[in-house]
């Protein structure tokens, strides 16, 4: 798909899942430690807004990343978490 089109696709989902000019994103994330984590955080609904930050999540990854748009449902129903692999293998 052209990055065009994948522009259009990505407005309609952020103009479906805005509530009050706001979209709830989705981020898990795990480090070069092997700490791993999510989060969700809430952000303008326009498409500049959500490039932006998921482009700043890229750039200061230690390792893998995801980032995705979510429902207000998931949003407030969220429970962040925090995993650190290498410490619970070496039982600390």
């Amino acid at each position: 798909m052209d990055y065009l089109a994948e522009r259009e696709q990505l407005k309609v989902l952020i103009d479906s899942l805005a509530v009050d000019r706001k979209l709830a994103v989705y981020e898990w994330s795990r480090d070069c430690d092997q700490c791993e984590g999510d989060r969700m955080v809430l952000i303008p609904a326009t498409i500049v807004a959500y490039e932006s930050w998921e482009n700043n999540v890229q750039d200061y990854a230690e390792g893998p990343c995801v980032t995705r748009p979510v429902s207000m449902d998931n949003y407030q129903s969220f429970k962040a978490s925090f995993r650190d692999h290498r410490a619970e293998q070496y039982n600390y």
